[in-house]
């Protein structure tokens, strides 16, 4: 019938074999859309391969963004750092964005440190210089993984390149602070946000006046909230 034609004119480009037909013409702004279909990582892999088979063609920034992203929700980590020295072999230039969002998955599959790695490797290896996007990416997965003098030390790092924090940088050093028992160390930061352009807000006091309250400085508290 004529919705059945419908249908299956619709579902053509789901059909790995209609796919491998008409790939001597596709363009990255097409990969870049199939990669973003719910194929599973190895078909993914092949329609990338067999699209950079193709004479006069380059993948793009955004065609290596959605499949490194596919890559990462699957945890497929060592398929992803190899995408990464392709990139570089293949004269990509790399954006922050790419690096935060590798940042992210290796955070949910429990990898703080890799997270902190690739966050060295951002300058080191691929030329991208990272800003307080990047770290304060890191400081909020050290901080969830547990982290926390791992976090204090990226923060002086970050201070020491010259990389100017913002609030959440600070939000979440002080918090990394106030799990291993530097409350002092905290509201000394505190002190110094103003110094670096960043006005404190809520979440920033509110770490502070728990930590403070915990560890029964209830006069410190207060004068926090009055402040």
């Amino acid at each position: 019938s004529e919705s059945e034609n419908e249908w299956e004119s619709l579902l053509k480009p789901f059909d790995l074999k209609q796919l491998k037909k008409v790939l001597n013409k596709i363009t990255p702004y097409q990969l870049s859309k199939f990669l973003a279909l719910p194929l599973d990582v190895p078909t993914s892999l092949e329609l990338f391969r067999k699209a950079s088979a193709q004479k006069g063609y380059c993948h793009t920034f955004d065609v290596y963004y959605t499949l490194i992203d596919k890559l990462g929700a699957a945890k497929e980590f060592k398929a992803l750092d190899k995408l990464l020295l392709q990139m570089k072999e293949d004269g990509i230039v790399f954006r922050e964005s790419l690096f935060i969002m590798i940042m992210k998955h290796y955070g949910r599959a429990g990898l703080p440190g890799q997270a902190t790695r690739l966050l060295l490797d951002m300058r080191k290896i691929f030329s991208c210089e990272p800003t307080f996007k990047s770290y304060s990416a890191v400081l909020g997965i050290l901080v969830d993984g547990n982290c926390p003098k791992v976090a204090v030390n990226v923060f002086y790092e970050m201070l020491n390149k010259g990389v100017s924090p913002s609030v959440s940088c600070f939000a979440r050093v002080i918090k990394a602070l106030c799990m291993i028992n530097e409350v002092d160390s905290g509201c000394s930061l505190l002190r110094d946000m103003t110094k670096h352009g960043c006005v404190p807000n809520s979440i920033v006091y509110q770490t502070l006046i728990h930590a403070l309250s915990k560890a029964n400085r209830v006069g410190d508290a207060l004068r926090l909230l009055e402040e």
